[in-house]
């Protein structure tokens, strides 16, 4: 699994953000790590089955991708994420 993460207004990268692969439930990490200086992250863990991808930043609203994942049959590349800057609220 491979992408970018940029912030939304600047597109400018998002270095050190936070990527965490885990099953649906979401429960246990299979896999984490840190964008580099250029935002880029890749995630080398292999799955099949139903996934949750986390992504955050310092002071950026952070972004969950769910879907199903088969790494051996067809790698997931999420391509370039904007995060916009904010905080995720809950009330």
């Amino acid at each position: 699994m491979r992408g970018v993460l940029v912030d939304a207004a600047s597109g400018e990268p998002l270095a050190a953000a936070s990527v965490r692969l885990s099953g649906r439930e979401g429960k246990r990490a299979l896999a984490k790590v840190a964008t580099g200086a250029d935002g880029t992250f890749v995630i080398r863990a292999s799955m099949n089955g139903a996934a949750e991808v986390r992504l955050a930043a310092a002071e950026h609203v952070h972004c969950v991708w769910l879907g199903e994942l088969d790494t051996a049959r067809r790698p997931l590349d999420l391509g370039r994420v904007a995060l916009r800057r904010g905080r995720t609220v809950l009330s």
